[in-house]
């Protein structure tokens, strides 16, 4: 059994970017289920699309710290046990398709994500692909070996076909979450908005620590189109982005995205909800409700 796995917790605003992402899939990859983990306050407004197959319901416990503050890689890092598929594509809500997905599906390998780079000892002080945690940092803090190899992974698209390799990845991922982490105060960038905070953990930091820790180095498949502010590059049509990815998002903060890219999704969308004659919200209304760390 195949299909898309999303995930809409914490505030209306990812719901309405759940809805958003449920409706470019039903438009693009139309045979693909979706199912939607997300908690008990926003079910009702996504039953209400019916553009999900499977509503998966949580406890606030899996994505809340004991303090109740909303705590998004507890959940992540945990995203393998709730998956209802055998073959599964996550994707963050903060983004649509642009074309047909169903191809991912054809990937050899059982985990596959965008690796942005991957990094030994040779390569010196700095990983810039990895700007969560500095090298130094992570392999005296988790024992990493002279030989050992560390991805950088960008989780807001994986592949993930069920099975030991996967399972493990998560469940080594989640173990030194909640049992080890590395001390924000330690953290290179942060993630969120207070860096005190033990819920200022990036899922990414501790995926890549696990898969350095198995000694596992996923295909590198790019799906979603990003482009930061600050990427004075030429501006891609949408036809172009299309030729080479699956989707387009809009990663952090709404403000860290270049003009054209959240523009390209205001305009996709509105061309995809008015086709099957359903609600949509802009990207720069949601946007403002994205990094609420509560």
């Amino acid at each position: 059994m195949r299909g898309i796995v999303l995930i809409a917790v914490g505030s209306d605003g990812y719901a309405k970017w759940a809805i958003n992402m449920a409706a470019s899939i039903k438009y693009y990859s139309p045979d693909l289920s979706i199912q939607i983990i997300t908690s008990k306050d926003l079910f009702v407004q996504l039953h209400a699309s019916k553009l999900f197959d499977i509503i998966t319901v949580i406890e606030e416990s899996a994505y809340r710290s004991e303090t109740g503050a909303l705590f998004p890689a507890k959940l992540k890092t945990k995203l393998y046990d709730y998956i209802e598929f055998d073959e599964a594509i996550y994707l963050d809500v903060d983004g649509i398709l642009i074309k047909d997905i169903t191809t991912v599906f054809e990937t050899k390998s059982d985990f596959a994500c965008d690796v942005q780079g991957v990094y030994d000892l040779s390569q010196g002080e700095f990983f810039y692909h990895m700007k969560w945690c500095k090298p130094d940092v992570v392999w005296f803090y988790y024992g990493l070996g002279a030989k050992d190899r560390m991805p950088a992974v960008n989780s807001s698209f994986l592949f993930i076909r069920k099975g030991e390799l996967t399972k493990a990845i998560f469940e080594k991922a989640h173990e030194n979450l909640m049992t080890n982490p590395i001390p924000t105060d330690k953290h290179w960038y942060v993630w969120g908005k207070q860096k005190s905070s033990k819920v200022c953990q990036p899922d990414e930091l501790y995926i890549n620590v696990a898969l350095a820790q198995l000694g596992v180095i996923p295909e590198h498949l790019v799906a979603v189109y990003f482009r930061m502010i600050t990427d004075y590059g030429d501006t891609l049509s949408i036809d172009k982005v299309r030729s080479s990815h699956y989707a387009i998002g809009l990663f952090g903060q709404h403000r860290t995205n270049h003009l054209s890219v959240r523009e390209m999704y205001n305009k996709e969308m509105k061309r995809i909800a008015d086709a099957m004659k359903i609600q949509y919200w802009k990207g720069d209304i949601l946007g403002k409700t994205k990094f609420v760390i509560s």
